[in-house]
């Protein structure tokens, strides 16, 4: 992820406010005044984390304390290949608030709050698998924009969450060096300690936690290569919890099974920061 005087000279009082009200009902009436060219980022080819699915964009307007604005309430467009344009008729000389937010068009991964509409979204982790594009969204908010004639703004959505990686070596065994693992078949469940789960874009603020656990799923397959290295790693889980844009700690426990073989990685207080991704490798099936 903004808004009256008067008793002496009646006469005249209401004159002028019937002239104001005049205008201002003409104002609403014409042709919109604020614009936003909107986009998300990554969107090319289809791989882990490209923001294909969220094509469905979600925008609100406030006013400049926060309220909802009468008859202006959540909105929503398609996106359409990660971009789409709109538009507000406002008042002029009024100053007010705006939050996007960009999700995938199935039900059940996001809430927006009924009452409070984009200044409260939840996230539905419970029930949920491993490896869930469907998690990946995008926001943004303008703040403080006051309204003096026509504005045309570009407004670039990002994560409001860290993107959990988890990948590892095609070694089985300690010692080899040479591919050995198969990973038809192979799954992954991921479990994250203390994620918040309610955000408030337009306060940029979290609440409520919560121990997330995504139930086992295939792997999202795909390598995965770090700078500086000629190893080559394999996804074994891809996930998306919400976190702060200074960053902070999260317990991470992943149970991998791999051709029969269960392993269990555990990493206490891996760091976790919005808009970026946690990568967790090595050789993971054999330490």
């Amino acid at each position: 992820m903004n808004k009256n005087l008067f008793k002496t000279f009646a006469i005249a009082a209401m004159a002028v406010l019937a002239g104001a009200c005049a205008k201002e009902n003409e104002q609403l009436a014409g042709p919109s005044n604020v614009t936003f060219e909107v986009s998300t980022p990554e969107i090319a080819t289809k791989a882990i984390g490209d923001g294909m699915t969220a094509t469905k964009l979600y925008y609100q307007v406030f006013d400049a304390d926060g309220k909802a604005i009468e008859g202006l309430g959540v909105q929503n467009k398609e996106l359409e290949s990660g971009k789409t344009t709109v538009s507000f008729q406002l008042v002029k000389d009024q100053t007010y608030n705006f939050i996007f937010w960009a999700q995938t068009p199935v039900g059940g991964y996001y809430t927006i709050d009924g009452t409070d509409g984009l200044k409260k979204i939840t996230a539905n982790y419970e029930g949920k698998k491993s490896n869930d594009e469907n998690f990946d969204v995008f926001f943004a908010v303008e703040k403080a924009l006051t309204i003096n004639g026509p504005i045309t703004k570009t407004v670039t959505l990002k994560r409001p969450f860290a993107q959990i990686n988890i990948a590892t070596t095609d070694v089985l065994k300690a010692g080899e060096t040479t591919s050995k693992v198969k990973f038809d078949g192979a799954m992954s469940a991921v479990k994250v300690k203390g994620v918040p789960t309610v955000f408030s874009p337009l306060t940029d603020g979290f609440s409520k936690s919560a121990d997330v656990e995504f139930a086992s799923a295939a792997i999202p397959g795909g390598d995965f290569t770090i700078t500086g290295s000629t190893d080559t790693y394999k996804h074994m889980a891809v996930n998306y919890v919400f976190a702060p844009v200074d960053g902070t700690v999260y317990d991470v426990e992943a149970s991998l099974k791999v051709e029969g073989k269960d392993v269990v990685v555990k990493v206490p207080s891996a760091p976790a920061k919005r808009n970026y991704r946690t990568n967790i490798y090595g050789n993971l099936l054999t330490t």
